[in-house]
């Protein structure tokens, strides 16, 4: 810890000049991470500050990634509408141990109230992939910098890790399969597709 932590910003990058508005963090908002973490001496990376080629996809994903690896907590915005990148790095943060913490707003675009999705009514909702891979889920980069302050000092703090694939199956299985027609039939005809655990889940939910 002395040696001071590193945290990466993820988020939206502007793809051509007329995008330019929409990258994620401002130096206002980067500056607001630095002063909470100050005590932890923090260094910021982002995928937006960079001079590779970017003519080299292979590359550009061997950066991004080592970044999210050698970092001790990953940021994300998640204010509005991201990309394919954003999850993507979510979830290595999680098969990693890596804490995440995700700003979303209530009534933005992965949080929201009063929701019809797929003919069900649902009074709050927020995306299952921000929820499930966010150890953190804040309304603003304030609430989410203190987040960050208390569990980078606290590394007994339950942070997510890549048991949490095994665990929203085991959840699902447990809660939902029962009624979920169409998944159950599918676990019961094709029993070598999956665990025996879970063909047997299948079974006793039938």
């Amino acid at each position: 810890m002395s040696a001071g932590v590193v945290l990466y910003v993820s988020g939206g990058i502007p793809k051509t000049s007329d995008h330019a508005a929409t990258f994620s963090w401002s130096p206002d908002e980067l500056d607001v991470v630095r002063r909470h973490l100050a005590p932890l001496k923090p260094t910021i990376l982002s995928p937006a500050l960079r001079g590779d080629d970017l003519r080299d996809p292979y590359a550009t994903f061997g950066r991004d990634v080592l970044q999210i690896k050698i970092s001790d907590a990953v940021l994300v915005d998640a204010r509005s509408k991201r990309g394919i990148g954003v999850g993507s790095e979510m979830l290595l943060a999680k098969t990693l141990g890596i804490p995440v913490v995700s700003i979303t707003p209530p009534d933005s675009h992965y949080r929201r109230k009063d929701l019809t999705f797929l003919g069900q009514q649902l009074d709050e909702w927020m995306h299952p992939f921000v929820a499930a891979l966010s150890d953190f889920v804040a309304a603003d980069i304030n609430e989410a910098a203190a987040w960050l302050l208390r569990s980078l000092k606290d590394r007994r703090a339950r942070i997510k890790g890549p048991e949490l694939i095994d665990e929203a199956i085991d959840h699902y299985l447990r809660t939902q399969l029962r009624q979920d027609g169409a998944m159950l039939a599918f676990l019961q005809s094709h029993p070598k597709l999956v665990k025996s655990e879970i063909a047997k889940a299948g079974r006793q939910a039938a």
